[in-house]
């Protein structure tokens, strides 16, 4: 009997352990900005702060993932490199073909002569 329960205790431990392994990084939850008929467009919330389409971007700006937009795991988000993710950051929808965006926090007002050069016109 004694033999069984530490059987059981070994198998439970082994099962916590392997599920714990599998589990990802908890990611921010941001999401679209709507309009009136549910579309969104170019502009992503993240707590207080609301980014705006900048510019589209290249892969080696991306620092790191930090987030999701409206729950799908597809629609990442990144810090981007050298920059604080409360004034810049990089959405990626991960597809075949998909591009890089960067996004401006719209308070910022003082824009990296880099990314200047990037500006959608």
């Amino acid at each position: 009997m004694k033999k069984m329960i530490n059987i059981l205790t070994v198998i439970a431990v082994l099962a916590m352990v392997l599920t714990s392994c599998g589990e990802k990084e908890k990611m921010e939850s941001m999401e679209y900005i709507r309009d009136e008929d549910g579309n969104y467009g170019n502009q992503i919330k993240w707590g207080n702060t609301i980014y705006t389409t900048w510019s589209a971007a290249d892969a080696n700006l991306i620092e790191k993932q930090v987030g999701i937009v409206d729950g799908d795991r597809k629609e990442k988000v990144y810090n981007v490199r050298g920059y604080s993710s409360k004034e810049w950051l990089i959405h990626h929808y991960d597809v075949i073909m998909s591009t890089y965006d960067l996004y401006k926090a719209d308070a910022v007002t003082d824009i990296p002569e880099e990314f200047i050069k990037l500006k959608i016109e």
